[in-house]
């Protein structure tokens, strides 16, 4: 078990910095790692596949329910941790037979309330599959940001990524099968991945939804946002390939390599809240 008063982990003596969230979060690390370890943050990584960070109680957990639209078995759960040089991973498997998001948040909360680290980074919206309901707060997240802000525990809420009507190659395969036949394919994928492309107001809030969360921010605390949209989103289009990548994966995830390449044009902004959330 980590302990932040441990004289055997020197690497505590650095601020640090809680990653927390499901796989879409997961998407993130690709700019946001570059972005902590540049500016001498200690790297704690609490992640399982499925499970938004939402606030530990029954009311925001039947919640994330109905954004999510079904349900997960419930079963003991055990957390470990192994640390190796400047980054703490929690490898947790999405399994049906693994914990409810809801005992896994409770998890991580008690163990952000044992260490009390300077800085917890988690999504703070939540998009629904198309055409289910809007994007919203995640549920209880204003809990979250007024719990550890009163703390002294600084928060980085980013807004989540995109979900698409379907998988980019379920889009732009027939297109490029049935109509573009005489074209390489790279010039027919960037055809079909424009037909393809999503307007940003059928995925996203005219505005994002986390801005009232600042009316939950408590002293010595700081809530902080982070919208990653217009480079996700340039010019309210959400395209699949942009320059020579694929932005997403499947559906509801972002490709590692299109986040890798967000990392220089987002660098500047991670650095202004970074710095300014280690209190320089």
């Amino acid at each position: 078990t980590l302990d932040r008063s441990s004289a055997a982990s020197d690497v505590y003596k650095r601020q640090v910095a809680v990653v927390t969230g499901n796989s879409r979060v997961e998407q993130y690390l690709p700019f946001l790692e570059p972005a902590l370890q540049k500016n001498g943050w200690t790297i704690v990584e609490l992640l399982r596949g499925g499970c938004s960070f939402i606030s530990p109680d029954e009311e925001s957990y039947q919640r994330y329910k109905i954004l999510r639209g079904e349900t997960r078995s419930s079963s003991d759960f055990s957390e470990t941790f192994s640390e190796s040089v400047g980054v703490v991973e929690s490898p947790v498997s999405d399994t049906s037979n693994g914990p409810s998001c809801l005992e896994w948040s409770k998890a991580v909360d008690e163990y952000i309330e044992k260490i009390n680290p300077d800085l917890v980074i988690a999504a703070s919206t939540y998009v629904p599959n198309p055409g289910d309901q809007s994007e919203e707060i995640v549920p209880g997240f204003d809990k979250i940001v007024e719990k550890y802000t009163s703390r002294g525990i600084q928060i980085l809420g980013i807004r989540d990524e995109p979900r698409l009507k379907q998988t980019p190659f379920e889009c732009m395969d027939p297109i490029v099968e049935n109509g573009l036949k005489d074209l390489d394919e790279k010039a027919a994928y960037e055809i079909a991945a424009k037909v393809c492309t999503q307007p940003m107001g059928e995925i996203y809030s005219s505005q994002d939804p986390a801005k009232a969360l600042t009316n939950f921010e408590r002293e010595p605390g700081k809530l902080y946002l982070f919208d990653p949209t217009p480079w996700i989103c340039p010019d309210g289009e959400c395209p699949l390939i942009v320059g020579n990548l694929f932005v997403y994966m499947d559906s509801y995830h972002m490709t590692s390599a299109y986040t890798r390449s967000m990392y220089p044009l987002v660098e500047d902004k991670l650095d202004e809240i970074l710095i300014s959330a280690a209190g320089e």
